[in-house]
């Protein structure tokens, strides 16, 4: 009896020992593997900009819902303070972005530096500051200058605007009709300062209803803003026309061509 107990003592005993190596090891795995949902990379490289008190995001998981993306990144970054709003869009140019607008400027600079890597939905987040100031922040902090409201876009009075004559009245010349502007949901937007990128002008554009994307053509420093539909395009145009973006680079801008 003593022989047969001692025999099955030692079959049982190495695999039980073997049951707790393999048990400590899908531990490990699995602290592993939860650890790996919200650790910090390897810091990613970002531009030197000077603090803002507005986050931009990017290389954010665009297959995850929108209302899912800015929940998360509410309740992420506002570990480090008071979140303002949340600007993230659906739209092709803007997907697997994010502003973030904190009130309190410390808290931005302590969020950039300790989130720029942070590992979000499988994707580490490249966060640093947004090279403009969002309107939020220019009113709180007094630098904010109401933009002039002009009355909504008129064909004709845009047309006399460019030193074109009413086709409907008496003596305009016939060959100056196919100049004039016809309201169209696409933007054309001139004037743009060199180095400019298609986020700066994401930020500006997106704060009007409707907006879609911004296709910049930087070799030319030009660029196409898309709206869902030409009210708000020219909604966009009427408010932003003028706009000094940079010194000596007051926005010129007009309704694209018809496809």
């Amino acid at each position: 009896e003593m022989c047969i107990r001692d025999r099955v003592e030692e079959a049982v005993q190495p695999k039980a020992e073997e049951t707790i190596k393999n048990e400590e090891t899908q531990d490990m795995k699995a602290e592993e593997q939860n650890a790996e949902e919200g650790k910090v990379a390897e810091k990613l490289e970002v531009e030197e900009l000077p603090p803002n008190n507005t986050i931009y995001v990017n290389n954010l998981n665009e297959k995850i819902k929108l209302e899912e993306l800015r929940e998360s990144l509410k309740y992420i970054f506002g570990q480090y303070g008071e979140v303002v709003d949340i600007s993230a869009k659906a739209n092709l140019r803007m997907k697997g972005q994010a502003f973030i607008i904190y009130k309190d400027l410390d808290a931005a600079k302590k969020a950039r530096k300790e989130l720029n890597g942070f590992v979000l939905f499988d994707k580490p987040m490249r966060v640093n500051f947004a090279k403009v100031y969002s309107d939020v922040i220019a009113k709180q902090n007094g630098t904010y200058v109401p933009r002039e409201k002009k009355p909504a876009v008129d064909i004709k009075k845009f047309a006399e605007k460019k030193g074109q004559k009413d086709p409907n009245k008496p003596g305009a010349n016939p060959k100056q009709t196919s100049r004039i502007q016809i309201p169209h949901h696409t933007l054309f937007v001139e004037n743009l300062p060199p180095g400019i990128t298609a986020e700066h002008l994401i930020a500006l554009f997106s704060e009007y209803p409707g907006f879609k994307e911004v296709r910049l053509i930087s070799f030319k420093n030009v660029a196409f803003v898309e709206y869902e539909d030409h009210l708000q395009s020219g909604i966009a145009l009427s408010r932003l026309s003028g706009h000094m973006i940079a010194p000596d680079h007051p926005l010129q801008i007009s309704f694209a061509k018809k496809d």
